[in-house]
């Protein structure tokens, strides 16, 4: 930004998209996206997403990342809060 009232890269992709995809969603963002942590250009739309639209995320489902404990209990929140596609 330059001056109060310029827009905001992360809200103007918020206002334009109609749906918000995220796949594969790797197991960092997963963390991210589970704790609320925001420091990315996906996580900050995530943050500021309109949840009136619909938002999908699709955690990989391969690799070793996916098999540690903190993966499926990052997974079962995501899925509470009705943001993980099965």
């Amino acid at each position: 930004w330059k001056a109060v009232g310029d827009p905001v890269l992360h809200i103007e992709l918020r206002r334009w998209a109609d749906v918000y995809v995220v796949a594969p969603l790797s197991a960092n963002s997963l963390a991210k996206l589970a704790t609320g942590l925001c420091d990315n250009l996906v996580t900050c739309v995530a943050r500021a997403w309109d949840f009136s639209r619909p938002m999908l995320v699709r955690a990989p489902q391969c690799g070793d990342a996916n098999c540690a404990l903190c993966v499926p209990l990052r997974v079962s929140l995501m899925q509470r809060l009705q943001l993980l596609i099965d």
